[in-house]
Order: C-alpha cells, then structure tokens, then sequence
C-alpha cells in the first residue's frame, strides 16, 4: 500500500491587521468537524488525524511570495511566546512580502520549523508563479519529485494563486496511470461561500472535490473503451454488473462470441431498464453507450459480430487479432450456410468433418480468386502466429510493410462483406 501524501500550495493572502497573511476562519467539514485557523492546511491535516488518515507526508509548495509565515499558527504555544520566534516571523513575513523567500529560509530541520508537529514528514519546496510554458514544466517537475509510485493523494486547493492548483490537479490527477498516483480527495475551504458568526470569526465550509478526480478516471476508462474497444475497463463504476461486464468483455476479447452472447443479452435487457434510474449524469450517458454496445446480442448473428470486431481491431492497428477474429467470422459464415446453424464440435473427428464440409461450400460457392484470397489470410495468420518467415515471398511483403497489410485486409473485408451483405 502507498503513502498518504497530502499535497498543499500556499498563496499570498491578505494583509491583515495583526500582520498574516491569511484571515481567521472556523473550517467547518462535512462530517461536523470544526477547526478555526488561519491556516486550512493545518485544520485539513487535524481534521485528517482525528478522522485516523494522518498523512505519511506533507508537501507544501508555494512561491518566493506565497506566506510561509503562515505556519507560525501551527507552533506549539510555548514556542509561538518566545521573543525569538515572534522576531522570526516577523522577518520571514518580511521577505515573503518582498518576494525573496528562498529554500534556506525554509529548512524544516532548523526551529522554529522543527517543533511543527508534521515536522517529521514536512516537505517544503519553493514553485515559480507558472506564468509561461518553461514554469509550468519547472512546477510540474517540482510536484513530481515528491511523490512515489503508489501514492495516495489528497490536494489541498485552498490557499494558492487560482491556477496552480488547477495545474496542479490536472498532473496529479494524471499520474493515475503514469506512477500509479490515486487522487482520493480534493479539497477547498470555500472563503467566498463564508457565513458570518457572533465572534466575528466567519464560517467556512469545506468543501471535497474528490468527485473530480473520479470524473477523470471515468474519462480516462471510456477514452480506453474507445480506443481498444474492451468495455470492462468501465465495470468499476458499474457494481452490481462488474463481474458480467468483466466476463462478457473477456469472452469476446477471446473470440469466444458464443459464449458471450447470453451474458450481452442480459446486460443490454438490465442497462436498457437502468437509464432511467441513474442520478449521475456521465454514468448514464456511459449506459446508455454499453447498451448500445451489447445491441448485437438482440439483432445480428455472431458472425456479423466477429466481423464488427475484426473490423475494430483493423482500425486500431491489432492486425493478427483482427485476421484471426475474420478467419473465424467467415468460418461461422459457412456453418451457418452448410448446416443452418452454427457447429461447435464435441470431438476432434466431428470438428474436423465440419470443416471439411464448409470447405466444400467455398470450392462450390466462392471464384477461384477469392479462395486464392483467403489462403492468404491463412498463411499470413501462420506466419505472424509462429513468428517467423514466410515461405511464401508475396505473404513475407506483407508481414514486411505496413502499407501492404492494410491494403490486402481491406480486401478480405470487401470479400467478406460481399457474402455476409448478400446473407
């Protein structure tokens, strides 16, 4: 299991009257817990404690004029009473006024930073305001030097300019499949949404954007079912039909159509119901795409849906998936004109009689030609499955040149449309 990484940017604040940089708030969190600081990241990392999810460690980032001075708040009393320390802040509030903060005036083993009681896992790294390109990679670099494969990320967003912690949840939240970095939380303490209180301290809610960051894996699993056609990768956020989804998109990955169909029946027939109940808005377009996705269950034959597959196979460029998925598709094709149905063999001698009957359909039924066309694609499988060189120099041109590949699969696809169009 990964570090709890909590991930903070500071920001400039306010001048206040008694010299901070950030004004006084009672964060109030959704579970009713209430923590009055100047500082949220500090009330976050109580309000993290006391809910028994302490961080492993704590990344704070901020610019040479964000307010460093503002963990002075965090200090142990005792050490706040001290005339050095007060003398301390006041010169560290100076300098991050006048934007010179610089990493020596931030050593977290040096007190008064010492007795912070995150001290122990406190890292503090000084940004650029990321007002170009050349920044922005600086930032980014920055933020990825502290966190580790496996991470757990909770963002704080509160205090820093507007757009690094934009920035900021973008990269993290992109690392998902980079580094393996989960986003499990995003949190903002919503000064604009304050209410105002008797004691003249204002309440503040605290407000989880975790959802976001669900948002973009959610994006990032459809962009996956897009490109590589494989639904599961949007199981997860389908519970009660994980498993089916998973089995059925497993069944067709290997070409085994036969076995998927009932399993995409059921599914259509449960999604097809489930539109209508779903109360979030992007799970319900998602349905209503698997539904259209599990359509061919209820209206083609398998051997229209092996071609469907072949087909999106080609598109992606999976070229030896895409052969074997036409080979089978026609070879369905002609069970289903030889018998009228389709044939799975119970023994070796039975399978191999139907063979030998659907290839006597295609001497029958198909020109010389496109038999010449097809033993092509046989040879091309052979070749490419035994990884080794083909025999046959007009096999081995192919296997040799993408350019070639194609042109001669969209040829077996006219072929093949040409006899499955016709019925």
């Amino acid at each position: 299991m990964g570090r709890k990484v909590l991930v903070s940017i500071l920001g400039r604040g306010r001048e206040e009257k008694d010299g901070t940089g950030y004004s006084r708030a009672k964060y109030c969190f959704e579970d009713g817990y209430e923590q009055e600081s100047t500082f949220f990241t500090h009330s976050l990392w109580k309000w993290l404690k006391n809910d028994l999810r302490e961080p492993d460690a704590l990344v704070l980032l901020g610019t040479t004029g964000s307010m460093w001075d503002a963990l002075w708040e965090v200090l142990p009393d005792a050490v706040k009473a001290s005339e050095e320390v007060s003398s301390w802040k006041t010169s560290l509030h100076e300098i991050c006024v006048g934007e010179q903060t610089t990493m020596k005036d931030l050593d977290v083993r040096k007190e008064p930073f010492s007795f912070l009681p995150f001290a122990s896992y406190l890292k503090m790294d000084i940004i650029p305001d990321c007002r170009n390109s050349e920044d922005i990679k600086s930032f980014c670099r920055i933020l990825l030097s502290h966190l580790e494969p496996g991470d757990e990320v909770i963002l704080d967003v509160t205090h820093g300019y507007r757009h690094l912690p934009v920035l900021a949840s973008f990269l993290v939240t992109s690392l998902r499949w980079l580094l393996n970095v989960t986003v499990h939380d995003v949190f903002y303490g919503a000064w604009e949404m304050k209410k105002a209180s008797p004691d003249g301290i204002p309440s503040v809610p605290v407000v989880n954007l975790g959802y976001a960051a669900t948002l973009f894996e959610q994006g990032a699993a459809y962009a996956t079912f897009e490109i590589t056609g494989r639904y599961g990768a949007l199981a997860q956020f389908f519970p009660k039909q994980n498993e089916k989804i998973l089995l059925t998109d497993y069944y067709e990955n290997i070409g085994q159509i036969h076995a998927a169909q009932p399993h995409a029946q059921k599914l259509y027939q449960n999604f097809s119901q489930m539109e209508e109940t779903i109360d979030d808005a992007w799970l319900t377009a998602a349905a209503r795409k698997l539904t259209q996705e599990w359509k061919w269950s209820h209206s083609i034959e398998l051997h229209q849906r092996m071609l469907a597959l072949a087909e999106n196979l080609f598109r992606r460029d999976e070229f030896y998936k895409s052969i074997i998925m036409l080979q089978e598709a026609f070879y369905l094709y002609t069970q289903k004109k030889v018998y009228g149905a389709y044939q799975a063999g119970k023994t070796e001698e039975e399978t191999k009689q139907i063979k030998a009957k659907t290839k006597v359909w295609t001497i029958k039924y198909l020109t010389k030609a496109e038999r010449q066309q097809l033993n092509q694609l046989r040879w091309l499988r052979n070749g490419l499955a035994h990884s080794q060189q083909s025999p046959n120099r007009s096999i081995q041109r192919i296997m040799e040149n993408r350019s070639q590949m194609i042109s001669f699969l969209k040829g077996i696809f006219e072929l093949i449309h040409r006899y499955f169009d016709n019925k």
